[in-house]
């Protein structure tokens, strides 16, 4: 038995901001690092994405956005359980110096939120 409540796509994924996903697999069986690869792996999130890999904690970034995936157990090796968190940022400035810094119309070269 097997049943996959996670996004089609690395799209998908992005455009559905904060919420939980879960992997029931009887084939698939492991521990919480076992079960982020698993998910990656099943949502097509290619390596050239991951900004920081703590194993059971993920850092994605696609040019646009940032989410950070928590991977955790739901009772057994075969049930796995994934927390989406949608990271909001804020302009640095004055601290920031991108690409030399914020110019006269005060808004910042990233197109963050002053």
């Amino acid at each position: 038995m097997s049943e996959y409540d996670i996004p089609e796509n690395v799209d998908q994924l992005f455009a559905n901001g904060e919420r939980s996903y879960s992997i029931c697999d009887y084939a698939e069986s492991g521990d919480n690092t076992f079960s982020m690869n698993l998910f990656l792996d099943a949502v097509g999130v290619p390596s050239e994405m991951i900004e920081e890999d703590l194993g059971t904690q993920v850092v994605l970034f696609d040019g646009k956005a940032r989410i950070v995936i928590d991977s955790g157990g739901l009772g057994d090796f075969h049930l796995h359980g994934y927390d989406v968190t949608v990271v909001k940022e804020q302009c640095a400035y004055p601290e920031c110096k991108c690409p030399v810094d914020m110019g006269p119309d005060v808004k910042c070269l990233k197109g963050l939120p002053v």
